[in-house]
């Protein structure tokens, strides 16, 4: 998805448990539907994570802003050094 992909059937989150194989962890992993196609999938990461890594990564990248068909709304962001994708919900406080 990290060329702008823009949803036919409105997009969809749901969500996946990993085990992290080096640390004793699980990761929250967000998966991102058009309709019912996977596009794609990234861990999930706070607004506060977001911002940290915004403001202190170089390798930081943007990709896209979305809404859900539920209305809610998720940046999809991602490092550019380790390939690796994340997904952020907005929070409502935020947003205002």
């Amino acid at each position: 998805m990290k060329d702008t992909i823009k949803a036919v059937n409105g997009y969809s989150i749901r969500y996946a448990f990993q085990k992290c194989a080096i640390a004793s962890h699980t990761n929250k992993i967000a998966i991102l539907f058009d309709g019912e196609k996977q596009i794609t999938a990234g861990e999930v990461k706070t607004f506060e994570e977001y911002k940290d890594e915004k403001e202190n990564n170089e390798c930081f990248v943007f990709y896209e802003k979305f809404t859900t068909d539920k209305g809610n709304e998720f940046i999809y962001w991602g490092d550019t050094e380790f390939g690796l994708e994340y997904f952020t919900k907005i929070e409502k406080a935020v947003k205002q």
